[in-house]
């Protein structure tokens, strides 16, 4: 069989078997410095990762698989490496620099299972975000905050059932499209990152929860200066949030954030999961904020209070009544704590 033909028919079967026949010919054409067989052989590559566009996740399963056989057959540490040369010589450029964007492309649409207790594993779109901040350094991380709230979610501690959700600073919106699962009404997942929200909208698809989850951008600035129109949003039962507060500047901004939806009656209980003060400043101001008695809750694990940060800007504005408890650890010498909040009357 030649090469080309061989490209023609793995075309007809792109997946893992088909571009590992179209890679293994590209490779014998690459040793036996035939560019004509080489570049037909690149453009099909190309073609197959584009067919892959219709099933996310299949372009990465892919990519990996392309990678893979460029090392064992080319010792090449991955496809574009081996290709990067080829981009100096007239005759493979083209083609070269064609399959290498298809390689990005397609590792853009990389698709997580993330395993749930009793349900069937959540597809979650990997985010490329073009302006990662510590909360997504990579696109693909899920804290131990969310875990945290996950299993509170599972236990029924939490319940979402018949409920309107909406999730503040969702990430990768794990813990929105689980409430979805477990027969929220609707969910609305919100974020500042627009590209962590288009990775959010693919997983609801992926998942057939698109029904179900939408998701809206939230800039904390703006809502906490008043200039946000949060009423656009919607009404919602319950606020969650998890992982949200890192920096000191968090602090006052998640507060902030949830007073004023109070105020403006778009949730009516809002629950937040965080670590300890010991591994975020954040958590240490967030503290201060809600001036918690940590000698009470060190002695018995819970601690309650109130506060009001709308009190100057508006007027009327009543207090948020809050308490604070200690979780089960999710993972060994990482404990977590549960703020709940609602609307003092």
């Amino acid at each position: 069989m030649t090469c080309l033909s061989s490209c023609d028919e793995s075309l007809e079967t792109a997946g893992a078997e088909g571009v590992e026949n179209l890679m293994m010919a590209a490779a014998s054409a690459y040793r036996e410095t035939d560019y004509k067989s080489l570049t037909v052989a690149l453009q099909a590559l190309c073609a197959a990762l584009d067919a892959c566009k219709a099933s996310p996740g299949k372009g990465a399963e892919c990519a990996s698989e392309l990678d893979r056989i460029a090392s064992r057959e080319l010792l090449a540490d991955s496809v574009s490496t081996w290709l990067c040369p080829m981009l100096m010589k007239p005759d493979l450029a083209d083609a070269a620099e064609q399959l290498i964007d298809a390689l990005v492309m397609a590792s853009r649409r990389e698709v997580m299972r993330v395993f749930v207790k009793g349900q069937e594993p959540l597809k979650v779109a990997v985010a490329n975000s073009a302006q990662p901040d510590w909360t997504m350094s990579d696109g693909r991380y899920i804290h131990r905050e969310s875990k945290a709230l996950l299993e509170l979610l599972l236990a029924g501690r939490i319940e979402v059932h018949g409920k309107r959700v909406l999730e503040l600073g969702c990430g990768l919106g794990v813990i929105g499209l689980a409430c979805a699962r477990l027969s929220a009404s609707r969910v609305l997942l919100t974020d500042y990152d627009p590209d962590l929200l288009e990775a959010c909208a693919e997983s609801a698809k992926l998942n057939e929860l698109d029904t179900v989850v939408s998701t809206a951008r939230l800039d904390w600035n703006e809502v906490v200066g008043g200039n946000g129109n949060v009423d656009a949003l919607g009404s919602f039962d319950l606020l969650l949030a998890a992982g949200v507060v890192g920096e000191e500047r968090h602090a006052e901004l998640v507060v902030g954030v949830i007073h004023r939806l109070f105020h403006s009656e778009v949730v009516r209980e809002a629950v937040l999961v965080t670590g300890a003060p010991a591994a975020r400043l954040g958590i240490i101001e967030l503290d201060e904020i809600l001036a918690v008695d940590g000698q009470q809750f060190l002695t018995a694990g819970f601690t309650s209070g109130s506060v009001n940060l709308l009190r100057g800007d508006s007027p009327g504005a009543r207090p948020l009544q809050w308490t604070l408890s200690s979780l089960p650890e999710v993972e060994p010498d990482k404990p977590q704590r549960l703020y709940r909040f609602t609307m003092q009357t």
